[in-house]
């Protein structure tokens, strides 16, 4: 009877096989070449997959480390090349396979003793000079010398913070219409675009929906840089100092569907002086 890592093994083989078939070919020749490459290490990660099941314990894992890698190279391929009409649903066919290879290395491959396993989210700060091409064309606010900038893999593409001076002299009424402390204000932002590769190709900028200091809803296209990140595939998160009295911390998180973003938590934390973990109040919660 096969034991269980070979089970696992020839589950994901079988999910590569049935959600990642030949892509159709792009008009161009640098994206025929692309799509060949990508073809190439499908088969290798298929490969790995497969052969992981008679390895030893270390072995095996280093064959799931590897065959992750490739589904990330997999995926910039299709990121790139993949028609606009199947772009979206290729990337969730790539992110599905990659969510169940992970959820096989958290099984089968955890961490040493003592050590945890964490989703990094990468934060660079380049001039504006370095902005992939596709942001620079919409990215029409001042920026720092060096400014901050995100770009994660996320629904339909990327997701991309792409940092924007502070306002040190925001009045009362800019403080009202984004909820947020004079110093938030001051501090650099963040304007938020989902875009359908790393070069910032179809870069669109987010218009995020928040709620006012009367409980109101209203919209901002800037964040926050400090606590703004994406959390998941399809989540962004922002923490800031709000505009509002008696509270001291604001914790908003959006779901971004089909390229909408949707508030779907909002919490509030009264006294940030506080030792121990935050207590948050819940405002809004439709997670």
């Amino acid at each position: 009877m096969p034991h269980r890592p070979a089970l696992a093994a020839l589950t994901l083989a079988g999910l590569l096989v049935l959600t990642l078939p030949a892509f159709a070919q792009p008009n161009t020749a640098a994206c025929k070449r692309e799509l060949a490459v990508t073809q190439t290490r499908m088969k290798q990660s298929l490969s790995l997959v497969g052969a992981a099941r008679e390895m030893s314990q270390k072995e095996r894992c280093s064959a799931y480390f590897r065959a992750q890698e490739m589904v990330t190279e997999i995926r910039g391929g299709i990121e790139r090349c993949e028609p606009d009409a199947s772009h979206a649903s290729a990337l969730r066919d790539v992110d599905e396979v990659d969510s169940e290879l992970g959820k096989t290395v958290n099984r089968l491959c955890p961490p040493s003793p003592g050590m945890i396993r964490i989703n990094a989210i990468f934060i660079k700060r380049i001039g504006a000079s370095e902005l992939p091409r596709g942001i620079a064309a919409v990215h029409g606010c001042e920026t720092l010398p060096r400014t901050i900038f995100v770009n994660e893999p996320f629904e339909n593409g990327r997701i991309m913070l792409a940092g924007c001076k502070g306002n040190e002299t925001a009045s009362a009424q800019d403080s009202a219409a984004r909820n947020a402390a004079p110093k938030a204000l001051a501090d650099e932002q963040v304007a938020v675009y989902l875009a359908l590769d790393s070069t910032g190709r179809g870069a669109r900028r987010l218009t995020l929906p928040i709620l006012l200091a009367d409980g109101r809803e209203a919209t901002t296209d800037l964040l926050p840089s400090q606590g703004a990140s994406p959390q998941s595939r399809d989540r962004l998160a922002g923490n800031w100092a709000p505009a509002q009295d008696g509270v001291c911390r604001i914790h908003a998180e959006w779901k971004i569907a089909a390229g909408k973003p949707t508030l779907v938590l909002w919490q509030e934390l009264a006294d940030c002086s506080k030792p121990g973990p935050p207590a948050f109040k819940t405002i809004l919660d439709r997670r």
